[in-house]
């Protein structure tokens, strides 16, 4: 997917190369050209292996069911990918439609452009419930890509059997769904037809679950057909096991990446009948963060990309930043793994601290902190009395909080203390050592 489905010029080539080729020097044997169901089956590789992975992805598209949808020229973005990836060209033709608001969608527009075709983007919502982030779309607006939205695709219209323009409804928004963004409701008598040669439908796709097979299927699917919900990497099969879009959906790479983690420890611990890799906090005291308030006012550092004028098929648009850069995007870095914390039984209340706080809220006076069923403070009641000494406590809001260390310096009987907590992965027998009694 990484080589097929996403454009070069995104994710270049020599970079997937070089990670297939680390793996493959761990002692990882790579059999391609495998046509797991028909080649061999699922069952068989369980039968032969201790421990089988689903990794598969998500590649059944979902394809919209309105009228026309037998006409050529219809394609799902994720299959226009593979085609365009792989051969460096698409019959497209000039004008081209993509429907959808994902990075599928963004993709496909961005790739269209390079092939000399007009794409334009064309998405129900509005752009606030779009899955991609605001640079994503910065950077289409900026390749002059237009995006049309709250337009629902209605029907294909076409002669000759091919498409010919795509009918669309305007929409207007109602209440949440279930995925929490508003619902496109379509407004009667908004109809609108726009001349296409090719739609490209980013709408989604789902796991094919096809070629499981019947007695590994019926475990580890629901009755829909799907992947039973609740069990993110362990399947009702001992020793088979999903990872990545196959378990969690459709996402990005690092969440397929992170998922695969998860996966591998798990593993790990039903071949090895034990926990041997552990989470742990490490605590350390400090005196100094290194930050100052004025870090406060320093800008996002855009990305340094390529000018239109160089951008092609393969050349990668975003150039990374200069040493000079990342050292300033850095500094605006509010260090969270630094806590500052208010001793109140040590405490004298002076004021001090709240004298040199540079934000309104990142310390306040309060009558009492709230929790949750583990004890951690998830936020606090204002001080009903906003009196200079009237008050009981003095607390440090970790999420307004910048680490500049101001009330930490000034305070005159030292109850403001710091520490710096590192998650680190150990092994468990390092950890049971350490509080062996």
């Amino acid at each position: 997917m990484m080589n097929q489905g996403i454009p070069e010029f995104r994710l270049p080539r020599e970079i997937i190369n070089k990670e297939i080729e680390q793996i493959e020097l761990l002692g990882v044997e790579i059999l391609c050209n495998q046509n797991i169901g028909v080649d061999i089956t699922v069952k068989q590789l369980h039968g032969k292996y201790d421990a089988v992975i689903i990794a598969a992805g998500t590649l059944d598209p979902n394809v919209i069911d309105i009228p026309g949808k037998e006409l050529e020229g219809i394609q799902h973005g994720l299959d226009f990918l593979l085609q365009a990836n792989e051969t460096g060209d698409a019959d497209i033709g000039r004008r081209v439609i993509v429907i959808g608001g994902g990075f599928t969608a963004m993709d496909c527009a961005r790739t269209a452009l390079r092939l000399d075709s007009d794409a334009a983007i064309y998405y129900r919502r509005s752009r606030d419930e779009m899955s991609v982030p605001a640079d994503e779309l910065k950077e289409v607006e900026h390749e002059a890509i237009p995006i049309e939205i709250m337009a629902g695709p209605v029907a294909y219209l076409g002669g000759n059997d091919a498409v010919e323009s795509m009918r669309f409804i305007r929409n207007e928004l109602g209440e949440p769904d279930d995925s929490g963004r508003r619902r496109p409701v379509a407004i009667e008598g908004s109809e609108y037809d726009v001349d296409v040669d090719t739609v490209l439908l980013a709408t989604g796709q789902w796991q094919d679950t096809s070629w499981l097979g019947d007695s590994i299927g019926k475990k580890i699917l629901d009755e829909d057909g799907w992947i039973k919900s609740g069990q993110p990497i362990t399947t009702d099969v001992p020793g088979i096991f999903i990872a990545g879009d196959y378990s969690i959906s459709a996402s990005t790479l690092i969440d397929a990446i992170g998922h695969a983690k998860q996966c591998a420890r798990t593993v790990d611990e039903f071949l090895m009948g034990e926990t041997r890799v552990m989470d742990v906090a490490e605590i350390q005291g400090s005196f100094d963060t290194g930050r100052i308030p004025e870090m406060d006012e320093i800008a996002r550092q855009p990305i340094p990309s390529l000018p239109l004028s160089e951008r092609s098929f393969k050349a990668e648009v975003e150039t990374g930043y200069t040493p000079k850069l990342a050292n300033r995007e850095t500094m605006r870095c509010y260090l969270c793994h630094y806590k500052f914390e208010i001793d109140n039984d040590i405490c004298i209340y002076c004021e001090k601290c709240l004298e040199v706080k540079p934000h309104d809220d990142c310390i306040v006076r309060v009558d009492d902190l709230k929790y949750d069923d583990d004890s951690r403070i998830t936020g606090y009641i204002d001080a009903a009395d906003q009196t200079p000494h009237r008050y009981p406590l003095l607390y440090i809001d970790q999420d307004q909080c910048t680490r500049c260390g101001r009330c930490e310096k000034v305070c005159p009987v030292e109850c403001i203390s710091i520490q710096k907590v590192t998650r680190n992965t150990e092994r468990a027998c390092d950890v049971d050592e350490q509080f062996e009694p």
